[in-house]
């Protein structure tokens, strides 16, 4: 669940890990100042950034904020109070536009302060720290209308890929982020009570295209700092991507977005009280990612929240983390370590593998941890030692920053938060048309075969295998191969036989 808050901007600033890179744009002079007030939607590019035909936008950043809120997160969690400290806190930035999609209930609010009235349809918005502007969606996103009423399924990808092209051609700017804001659980996202659907992961490649392809995509969803998901996005998969993703990897508040959004300060601009502002013009996307790291783990820490974590990474190492993992799959496979990276998992000398659920309702294993102490395992051969160290070190590249709180004892800022799955297949879940059935046969989400109600369809799980040629060749095929029951024929309980 997601539990927005509003902060308070004179807590300390934190400080902003800088990645090495080359030189960057030079600042952009000469931003004229964005509307205020919501005036009137002519229908043109706005703001700053439109520049000439043919010229690079002006305006550094356009943030997109796709709110599935068509359920209790704005009760729970309350969204307009995460709202409205961003409005407060970003101060009509030249150097960065706000643009809100937002699908509401009946059921949870009768907020009409935020927006300007209470409604329970789904509408767009220039986001502003006076009264914010509703908009029409145009060519792009026709069906809403700036006086109209149109009920949006949240959950059905095309609506998302609407939002991002409308925002792109009426917001142009240099670089695109994208944010997804209501309720997740590491199987789908953004469900939608009205329609009783939910948003899966592979939906966003499969429906949306690279044209919609943002440079940093944030998410205000619970349990999405998952490598299977990071994987889905990164760039070349041929379809919408992100280069930089920053997520939770547990079930939790949602960041502090009002101390990010006060840092963000064009020249010439008052920065926030008793820190340094950052000029959009100069911040990349992985120094963006960065800085919301460093100021959600600091507003965390301030109030103490301290079992929770958060990570930035950079989706263009996915791939190699991908090859490493799946070879360590094939170790394991080859010396039969089933039972000693289970034991490895927990209770041990280092207390449990840290995770993020339990392994039983919540199968997510933060993964550098994992590999970390497969190759120390004396238990381990030298094999799936060498190939545990390696993939240890793909994922070290691939986190660019992370924040975990001190209740996470063996949480490694920078090194760990993202997690894999990694179920305990084997205990005992109930009975089944066979008889007594697995904790595995509750993971049927998790695959490479499409799946009514979270779409499934995982390229994580399909990439590097061939379904039914005897081999296990991939991480996914490994957890089947362990912990799939066979009894009633070789797919299985998921229909699946590597």
């Amino acid at each position: 669940m997601v539990y927005a808050t509003l902060l308070l901007l004179s807590l300390p600033q934190a400080p902003i890990p800088t990645p090495n890179r080359e030189p960057r744009d030079p600042r952009i002079e000469g931003l004229a100042r964005p509307l205020a007030g919501r005036g009137v939607d002519s229908g043109a590019p706005l703001g700053a950034g439109a520049g000439d035909a043919g010229q690079e936008p002006a305006r550094p950043w356009t943030f997109l904020v796709y709110a599935a809120c068509d359920n209790n997160a704005e009760h729970d969690g309350n969204f307009f109070a995460f709202l409205d400290g961003v409005r407060a806190a970003f101060a009509d930035d030249p150097g960065i536009e706000i643009v809100l999609f937002i699908d509401r209930s009946t059921k949870y609010s009768t907020n009409a302060s935020s927006l300007g009235e209470d409604f329970s349809d789904s509408r767009l918005y220039r986001i502003r720290s006076g009264p914010c502007m509703r908009l029409a969606g145009g060519e792009p996103f026709p069906e809403i209308e700036r006086e109209g009423r149109f009920e949006a399924d949240s959950a059905d990808p095309v609506n998302l890929r609407k939002f991002i092209a409308f925002g792109k051609a009426r917001f142009p700017a240099r670089r695109y982020a994208l944010m997804l804001y209501g309720h997740a659980d590491g199987r789908a996202m953004c469900p939608d009570e009205e329609s009783g659907n939910e948003m899966g992961f592979a939906q966003l490649t499969d429906v949306l295209t690279e044209r919609e392809s943002v440079d940093l995509m944030a998410l205000e969803l619970c349990t999405m700092g998952g490598i299977e998901i990071a994987y889905q996005w990164r760039p070349g998969n041929g379809g919408f991507s992100t280069k930089v993703l920053v997520a939770i990897p547990n079930a939790g508040p949602a960041l502090e977005w009002s101390r990010v959004f006060a840092r963000l300060r064009s020249p010439g601009r008052p920065g926030p009280e008793g820190g340094e502002g950052l000029d959009p013009a100069a911040l990349s996307a992985e120094e963006f990612g960065s800085l919301i790291v460093a100021e959600g783990g600091a507003g965390r820490r301030a109030k103490k929240q301290e079992h929770e974590a958060v990570a930035s990474y950079d989706l263009a190492k996915a791939q190699a983390v991908k090859k490493a993992v799946d070879a360590l799959a094939v170790e394991l496979k080859r010396s039969g370590a089933k039972d000693a990276l289970e034991e490895l998992c927990g209770p041990g000398p280092e207390a449990h593998v840290l995770n993020y659920g339990d392994r039983i309702r919540s199968p997510f294993v933060d993964l550098y941890d994992l590999c970390r102490r497969a190759a120390e395992c004396p238990r381990l051969d030298e094999g799936v030692r060498a190939a545990s160290a390696a993939a240890a070190s793909r994922v070290d590249d691939f986190v660019a920053a992370s924040w975990g709180g001190s209740a996470l004892g063996a949480f490694r800022e920078g090194k760990c938060g993202v997690y894999i799955v990694f179920p305990d297949g084997d205990a005992p879940a109930g009975n089944g048309p066979d008889g007594p059935a697995r904790i595995w046969s509750r993971c049927r989400w998790y695959t490479p075969l499409p799946v009514e109600g979270v779409y499934g369809r995982l390229a994580w799980c399909r990439d590097g295998a061939k379904q039914g040629n005897g081999e296990v060749e991939n991480w996914f095929e490994l957890l089947d191969h362990w912990f799939d029951d066979t009894r009633s024929g070789p797919e299985g309980t998921n229909h699946y036989a590597p």
